[in-house]
């Protein structure tokens, strides 16, 4: 019987470990949730949703002469206070152009499921280079003012005022997808058109790969 030598027995060995791993079935590393914070920027148009959400938020923090704030880093002050600051810029808050959306998504075992963490209107004049004015950010990152804005308030149908539609659902990444550009994924801005329409076809497909609720 010949013998073996060093590298026969280690190839016989590694031959051995192989098997075995293609036998093993996969850990659970590889059904590990997905998790990814997108931010998008829309037109807010006056027939379309966004408008439509502007204005309803717009009379109900008028009402309510809630505490807002104009950008993410502003001080909090009150929505009368925005609007005068504002009207010294001859604005108003139904004057903004874009909104910018923060979705969070999160991939699990029994789908995807998404939050809109917040909303931030601008006014981008219609001149290449200036800069955009804010006018309204809201911090939807509590429960309450999530469920008050996008779940109980919306809109109804014109043919069957009972049926209901969510905010929530109607900007949706899904829903909005053909208005949408995205501007940053986790950490990363982007800026280049043709990467920002890869990133979102992207998230479309991880997304609808499993329920979508």
């Amino acid at each position: 019987m010949p013998l073996r030598t060093p590298f026969s027995l280690w190839m016989s060995v590694l031959a051995v470990s192989l098997s075995c791993a293609a036998l093993t079935p996969p850990t659970s590393h590889a059904q590990a949730a997905w998790r990814q914070t997108v931010q998008v920027i829309a037109p807010v148009e006056t027939e379309a949703v966004t408008g439509t959400l502007l204005d309803t938020l717009a009379t109900a923090l008028e009402q309510q002469d809630a505490p807002v704030r104009k950008s993410p880093d502003a001080p909090v002050t009150t929505f009368g206070a925005v609007q005068r600051d504002l009207a010294q810029e001859g604005l108003d808050v139904t004057s903004a152009t874009h909104v910018f959306i923060t979705y969070h998504f999160r991939m699990t075992s029994a789908g995807t499921r998404y939050k809109i963490q917040d909303l931030y209107f601008i006014f981008r004049p219609p001149g290449a280079g200036d800069t955009d004015i804010p006018v309204l950010y809201v911090d939807l990152t509590e429960p309450e003012t999530y469920e008050r804005i996008l779940v109980e308030s919306g809109t109804t149908f014109p043919y069957n005022e009972a049926a209901f539609l969510q905010f929530r659902d109607q900007v949706s990444f899904h829903t909005l997808r053909d208005m949408i550009r995205v501007v940053q994924v986790g950490e990363h801005i982007i800026r280049n058109p043709k990467l920002a329409a890869a990133e979102k076809q992207r998230i479309l497909t991880i997304t609808t790969q499993f329920t979508y609720r």
